[in-house]
């Protein structure tokens, strides 16, 4: 099996561990739908059976390999199957693709899909909801950081400002476009109100507030980037478990591609619901607590199991591991 060449050669210096691969697949944004052209990595996801020395040998089977320059990781069976059973969310990607995302699957591993109903329970409501609020956590606080930058550089000024003049100066902060046109990109900027000042007094703070500035600038140039890099599609994230985990719930199947929402996230991945300031407010709540609200309706209604098939899926790892030993003596 041959599918590029970053694969091709990690998985030749692992095959003494490795041993045969029982899935190969494409997840992440491509898989999602939610990629954009030319931007989007390429993330191969899949398990091995594990070679006959790390089955049977002494050191004990491995429970991941990972390249984390070309995202690739490969998980034994043993815990690909641990995971599935636990409800892991990016686990669980891997039984819903797109025909075109699988590489490869063996026979186990069809067999495993052919299952589902044995495998997946309603404890997706505790792992899929569970991870959705700690990444939701995680934009808050990007959100703490970037009122914090202002707040910092409004009380560094009006301090320097205050001082130098030995008056009380109001110091705020706005958003103006570069270009003072329509056209132009939409950033925050420091104001101040210092009219009335004579030459000296100007002059006296000139210097001081050129630091200020750029100081303040290479602030909120570091902050914005991090939210253009990242927060957009951090933000499209949380909705996105929400409406997948809903899904299942209420379906009972995996579909890993988010077709009936796919123009609601991508108008989150590029910036609809972010604030001019680069942060997220009222709206981008609102949009969450309707995912909220559908998650828990699927969740009171599902028709899941409430917990997975502990004996199917015991028998089945033990004849597949069984079966590929023998087939290596």
């Amino acid at each position: 099996m041959q599918f590029n060449k970053a694969f091709d050669d990690f998985t030749a210096r692992k095959a003494g561990i490795l041993g045969e691969l029982g899935l190969v697949c494409i997840v992440g944004s491509v898989a999602y739908g939610t990629n954009i052209p030319g931007k989007s990595d390429l993330d191969i996801r899949g398990w091995a059976f594990g070679s006959l020395d790390t089955l049977l040998g002494y050191k004990g089977d491995f429970e991941q390999l990972e390249d984390k320059t070309s995202d690739i990781v490969l998980y034994s069976l043993k815990k690909y199957i641990r995971l599935l059973v636990n409800n892991n969310p990016n686990c669980l990607e891997s039984l819903g693709l797109n025909e075109e995302f699988y590489l490869f699957k063996s026979p186990a591993m069809e067999e495993l899909m052919a299952n589902l109903d044995r495998i997946i329970s309603s404890k997706i409501s505790q792992t899929i909801g569970g991870y959705a609020r700690q990444q939701l956590g995680r934009l808050q606080s990007l959100n703490r950081k970037g009122d914090a930058i202002e707040s910092v550089a409004i009380d560094t000024t009006h301090t320097v400002l205050t001082d130098r003049l030995k008056r009380d100066i109001i110091v705020r902060v706005t958003n103006r476009r570069d270009d003072w046109h329509e056209e132009g990109e939409l950033r925050a900027e420091l104001l101040t109100d210092i009219s009335g000042l004579t030459l000296k007094e100007v002059s006296d703070v000139t210097e001081r507030m050129k630091i200020l500035t750029l100081n303040y600038n290479k602030l909120d140039a570091r902050n914005r980037k991090v939210d253009e890099a990242h927060m957009n599609k951090h933000a499209m994230h949380i909705c996105r478990l929400l409406l997948f985990g809903s899904d299942i719930l209420k379906t009972g199947q995996v579909r890993t591609c988010m077709t009936q929402d796919h123009d609601l996230l991508m108008s989150i991945r590029n910036g609809e619901f972010q604030e001019p300031n680069g942060l997220y407010g009222e709206k981008f709540d609102k949009l969450v607590a309707e995912c909220e609200k559908r998650f828990g309706e699927a969740k009171a209604t599902t028709k899941l199991r409430s917990e997975p098939d502990m004996e199917w899926i015991n028998k089945f790892q033990v004849r597949v591991l069984k079966e590929k030993v023998m087939e290596m003596i």
